[in-house]
């Protein structure tokens, strides 16, 4: 496990006697608050960003702005994972957190490994037949969760059925084009040595 910070290096924050502060929680692709559902959380109130139906041709900047209303707190927590990390960051750089957590996500696009690129000029996920993609997407995913016991997959593939197929291009697309370069001094990430979506060396 290694944790690393953005550029400038961030602030100490303390949120003692602040009892029931919101922490704003988003998910990765092929997961939802489920994801979330093992941690303890004392003294802290987990609020769970829901994903809305992306529109045609949304930038991840944009779509990023239109789920910051779900968002109530003045200086919020925000907490991504995976994919939900890129949408922290292009939030976070909309209002004036607190806090942005990431979970074995990126900070900035020279953070993306380079297969993730290959799909700019090669965008086949955008051709391949819904149904097909979700199977694809759940092996791709059992094999980099390196998924256990038969709780976790059944887990894995409710929450893939329940995710819209459409959603799944979108986000993907939205990886592969990422381009940000800005990372706000108050950004903790969070990384496995062993992550296989985006490698630690990166």
């Amino acid at each position: 496990m290694s944790i690393s910070s953005g550029e400038p290096a961030p602030q100490s924050t303390s949120f003692e006697g602040q009892p029931n502060r919101r922490i704003y929680f988003i998910s990765g692709l092929g997961a939802d608050h489920r994801v979330f559902q093992n941690l303890k959380l004392e003294g802290f109130r987990p609020v769970h960003i829901q994903w809305e139906a992306p529109q045609s041709g949304e930038t991840l900047e944009h779509y990023a702005g239109r789920l910051l209303p779900q968002v109530t707190s003045p200086h919020p927590i925000l907490v991504g994972l995976s994919f939900g990390g890129l949408v922290a960051m292009e939030m976070a750089k909309q209002s004036n957190p607190a806090q942005v957590v990431l979970l074995s996500s990126a900070k900035t696009a020279t953070e993306i490994p380079a297969y993730f690129k290959i799909f700019r000029w090669l965008p086949v996920y955008w051709v391949v037949p819904s149904k097909r993609l979700i199977w694809l997407v759940y092996w791709f995913l059992f094999w980099l969760f390196s998924l256990g016991t038969q709780a976790e997959r059944k887990l894995l593939r409710q929450i893939l059925m329940d995710t819209d197929p459409w959603f799944i291009k979108w986000a993907i697309h939205q990886v592969v084009t990422w381009r940000n370069r800005d990372v706000p001094g108050n950004v903790v990430h969070l990384h496995g040595g062993r992550d296989r979506i985006f490698p630690i060396r990166n």
